[in-house]
């Protein structure tokens, strides 16, 4: 049939049912501008559309694209109304097929949800590829953020597309109802592909600020560090949901209110008060340990006489290195004892001062050992330079503490252990403090 008579066949059924313009482009999604073209001949429907607009009317697809009816069926008037008795199905019919229509676009709109949350992850992949093949940072956090950027602006766009228009006239028809569940399904969906973003960003945002960040970061920094970001993230974000963007949804009648919001504010109120006051604590004994000497955790070698002392300190300590270089630059390590020249800050003489040429390596580390009037009481080859060295207040200074470098690294290695259990076992805590709110918000809205 020609283009005018498959518009002309609709317009009348359209007129047949009591329909106008707007309500059929609402029923299928289109504009009124849409149907109007339609039954002005400027086009035809898509042929997707067919189908349903054949089952809103009671025709056949067949029917409706020859533009009449068949033989034995009365080709609709503008003056037809249904029957009494014939109303109720096709009111029922119709109810179906504008439930099917918005199931039908609502997995449209989580498909098309699923790419913006593929561009997202595929920024992620970028971002870990140049930050661990080009070994850059700024510029892995860069390429990742435009990924997010484009997720986003596409999620948004997707989102004014999809959500369908509400009559306030309307609002004591069940159809309105209908259009309200989806328009928060709609929303919700959104916002969780937003938070997945936000949660990608965080994420990233380590390769901007740990470490030398220029240069990238290794695997296992960037999973550790990117991981607690996206932890933080997703409490910070979930708090500002519940207790600031969920109520504001709910004023402005874009979701609807809860029974249990008030108890499920309540629950994440005590769990950030409990979380928040068990973190503070945390950063407290951080800091306290932090604060400590590292040879607060070791015990150090105690000398009752100075021929001990001597003897000790006249050892290089095995996990010390010294450096020296010859005239070429090659360098020596582990020397014990090497030839220097001297020099006036060794030797505290001036210009016109003589100079030992027999100065050696070894005469260069002697220290002295001095009284409380600073009389010098005995010298000592100071091999350990990197030892701490502790005199007591007696006349003789005995008896004198050492902590070798090897006594320093071990009470760091403590100390840090022990930070790093602290906060682990606040990780810990955390996630069973997280699966504790989950499982009584579960509760509560089972309710």
């Amino acid at each position: 049939m020609e283009k005018k008579t498959i518009g002309a066949f609709i317009s009348a059924l359209r007129r047949a049912h009591g329909m106008t313009q707007r309500e059929l482009g609402e029923r299928l999604f289109v504009s009124d501008k849409a149907v109007s073209r339609w039954e002005r001949d400027e086009c035809t429907p898509d042929l997707s559309l067919i189908p349903e607009i054949a089952d809103i009317f009671g025709v056949t697809a067949d029917e409706l694209l020859r533009g009449e009816r068949k033989a034995s069926s009365p080709a609709p008037q503008e003056n037809d109304t249904p029957s009494n008795a014939d109303a109720p199905k096709k009111d029922a019919r119709s109810e179906r097929q504008f439930k099917l229509l918005l199931d039908r676009r609502m997995t449209k709109y989580k498909n098309l949800s699923l790419i913006s949350a593929g561009i997202g992850i595929l920024g992620v992949i970028v971002a870990a590829i140049i930050n661990l093949g080009v070994t850059r940072g700024y510029i892995a956090f860069c390429m990742s953020l435009v990924f997010l950027l484009a997720a986003t602006v596409c999620q948004i766009c997707f989102l004014m597309t999809f959500r369908m228009r509400q009559n306030e006239e309307d609002e004591a028809d069940d159809r309105h109802t209908i259009v309200a569940a989806f328009n928060e399904k709609i929303l919700l969906t959104a916002k969780n592909v937003f938070w997945l973003l936000l949660e990608l960003l965080a994420f990233c945002l380590p390769l901007t600020t740990v470490g030398d960040a220029y240069f990238g970061l290794t695997f296992s920094s960037w999973l550790l560090f990117g991981l607690a970001c996206a932890a933080i993230a997703f409490i910070l974000l979930h708090s500002i949901y519940e207790l600031g963007l969920r109520r504001l949804f709910i004023q402005k009648q874009l979701l609807s209110d809860a029974p249990s919001y008030c108890a499920e504010r309540s629950l994440l109120i005590k769990s950030l008060i409990i979380f928040a006051s068990v973190g503070v604590l945390v950063i407290f004994l951080n800091v306290v340990f932090q604060s400590f000497e590292s040879t607060t955790f070791v015990k150090p070698y105690v000398f009752e006489t100075k021929e001990e002392f001597i003897n000790f300190m006249a050892i290089r300590d095995s996990r010390d290195e010294y450096y020296t270089w010859d005239e070429d630059g090659n360098i020596f390590v582990n020397v014990d004892s090497v030839p220097v020249e001297p020099s006036d800050s060794i030797l505290g003489g001036g210009k016109d001062e003589a100079i030992d040429e027999d100065f050696t390596y070894d005469e260069s580390l002697r220290d002295y050992v001095y009284d409380a009037d600073g009389n010098a009481l005995f010298s000592y080859i100071n091999r350990r330079q990197s030892a701490r060295i502790e005199l007591s207040d007696t006349p003789d200074r005995l008896p004198i503490r050492v902590y070798t470098q090897a006594l320093i690294r071990q009470g760091s290695a403590i100390n840090e252990s022990i930070c790093t259990a602290i906060t682990v076992a606040y990780g810990v805590f955390g996630a069973v403090l997280v699966a504790t709110y989950v499982r009584r918000l579960l509760k509560l809205r089972a309710k």
